[in-house]
């Protein structure tokens, strides 16, 4: 590929005038070592006609993807091929149509495998199954992106990404560990059952386990691990980074799968969450109202968002809730609307 028509297409890319499955290709592209040559000289071109007053938000969220690109790359690559510090920042200005997570994914694989990869990003207010090529099953949750290889065919390992949270029924292969990369941990196992919530806000990452045995590590640490049986749950903290082994009560912790919202003494700012990823919607909560409280609450598929913002109003105690559109306010009575 010539480098004019290289950059048209990063101009149209940045522009968003591609559509997603090609969008998807570019990234390929961009990650791939074959054409490394090419794309370096095209991102020195837009690293040259950068403006140099970026603002500090911006900044912060360059740190942030680089942060996250970061955690996906092996710890064993070798130095030399790594691209200069400012090739990765020119790439990452080419990436706001491509969640932070999606780079993640995508450099992970990057000089180490030439395998399409496809992406699933399921909208808050549904839910969605996809069968891999391994006949796996997995269920993701409302506001969930899967990442994972269109086939694992002459793979060692077979390897998917979570944001978000999800439902895994992995095909038994004993001779090809399934691993699940969710933001900061590793789920492997051989074939099992198992839940994972790692949902970016969130402040811990939580392993369920329905069926079999899954051994959870963190990412960077490898030495830091957790092997857990039937209806315990890994609970990682990503501050701590410590792993602790809780008894789950495995049908509480997948009742989303059927549509439920339960809740086991959790904060109102994690029901709050977890309730607009559940209908596709906003909630915003009046500051004289502590978030940090926490509840126990079970609703069904068969109770409406009025419902259930009416019991929450009641166990929140003298508050009231004003809806516009898909954005909904919680305030004190007497506060005014």
């Amino acid at each position: 590929m010539t480098k004019e028509k290289l950059i048209h297409i990063l101009n149209s890319y940045t522009c968003g005038l591609l559509p997603e499955d090609f969008r998807l290709k570019v990234m390929m592209w961009l990650t791939d070592e074959a054409h490394q040559e090419e794309t370096d000289e095209a991102l020195r071109y837009f690293w040259d006609r950068t403006p140099t007053d970026i603002d500090i938000d911006t900044v912060e969220q360059l740190n942030l993807c680089k942060q996250n690109i970061s955690l996906g790359i092996d710890n064993g690559q070798n130095s030399s091929k790594r691209r200069p510090a400012w090739l990765q920042y020119a790439a990452m200005l080419l990436l706001p149509l491509l969640s932070a997570f999606a780079v993640w994914a995508y450099m992970s694989y990057w000089q180490t495998n030439d395998l399409a990869l496809i992406e699933i990003r399921v909208p808050k207010g549904e839910t969605r199954t996809i069968t891999l090529s391994d006949s796996t099953h997995v269920q993701l949750n409302a506001g969930s992106t899967l990442i994972y290889p269109s086939t694992f065919a002459h793979q060692s390992l077979r390897q998917v990404h979570v944001s978000g949270e999800a439902y895994f029924d992995v095909q038994r292969d004993a001779e090809h560990p399934f691993i699940v990369k969710a933001g900061g941990v590793d789920v492997r196992v051989l074939g099992t059952h198992f839940n994972v919530k790692a949902y970016p806000e969130d402040k811990f990452i939580v392993t369920t386990l329905v069926e079999g045995t899954v051994n959870v590590s963190e990412t960077d640490n490898k030495s830091n691990q957790v092997r857990i049986a039937p209806h315990y749950q890994a609970v990682f903290n990503r501050n701590s980074k410590l792993i602790s082994v809780l008894h789950a009560k495995t049908a509480d912790e997948t009742a989303w799968r059927k549509g439920y919202l339960v809740f086991s003494d959790q904060s109102l700012g994690e029901i709050i969450r977890a309730m607009e990823r559940r209908y596709g919607i906003d909630i915003n909560i009046d500051q004289d109202i502590n978030t940090a409280y926490t509840y126990t609450m079970k609703f069904t598929n068969q109770e409406s968002l009025t419902e259930v913002l009416d019991v929450l109003c009641r166990a929140l105690g003298e508050t009231s809730y004003q809806r516009r559109g898909d954005t909904i306010r919680i305030y004190r009575k007497g506060g005014g609307t």
